[in-house]
């Protein structure tokens, strides 16, 4: 008996096995969660693209202005880069902003006049907001971005972008038929 405990305490022959096993999960971890922060970077730049996008574009539109069809299209287009992401999961509100000779910055018209009605305050930051006889472009994308790989460990995460832009070749971009709240 003695023989056979000093063989056994000897032996190496597994060790490895063991130790092995023992790193398995760490590793397996390490790798799902490096997977997961890079599909969540791409995501939020994603997310930037889109809303930077979308303000460039309407910028663009001239003397003529825009239409809802318009501004439709061009946000369901710009939804198209979210891929491989789910853009349903994506929400778009373009809104146009003019800040007075006072400073005070007023809705002109918005994609969402249920939540930003004309006329009312809308904040910006302040190296925007102390431009004066101005409209800007803003335009908010959010995104809940939910992680393949979580297994109920890693809550979903909101998403949000801004980006604002002025008028290109107009002193403002008219929405011919957007609501106003």
């Amino acid at each position: 008996m003695a023989g056979a405990l000093r063989r056994f305490s000897h032996a190496s022959g597994g060790a490895a096995a063991v130790e092995f096993a023992m790193v398995l999960p760490f590793l397996v971890f390490l790798y799902v969660g490096a997977s997961e922060l890079s599909l969540a970077v791409t995501a939020n730049r994603k997310i930037d693209n889109t809303s930077a996008t979308i303000s460039d574009l309407v910028t663009q539109a001239g003397d003529e202005g825009l239409t809802v069809s318009e501004l439709n299209f061009i946000m369901a287009l710009s939804k198209a880069s979210m891929e491989p992401f789910d853009a349903g999961k994506a929400t778009i509100r373009v809104t146009q902003v003019f800040i007075d000779a006072q400073g005070v910055s007023r809705v002109d018209w918005s994609s969402d006049a249920s939540t930003y009605p004309r006329n009312r305050l809308f904040p910006l930051p302040a190296g925007i907001a102390n431009q004066r006889e101005r409209h800007v472009i803003v335009t908010e994308t959010s995104f809940r971005y939910e992680p393949v790989m979580s297994f109920g460990i890693i809550d979903p995460i909101e998403m949000k972008r801004v980006a604002y832009h002025q008028p290109r070749t107009v002193a403002q971009v008219r929405c011919t038929d957007c609501p106003v709240g």
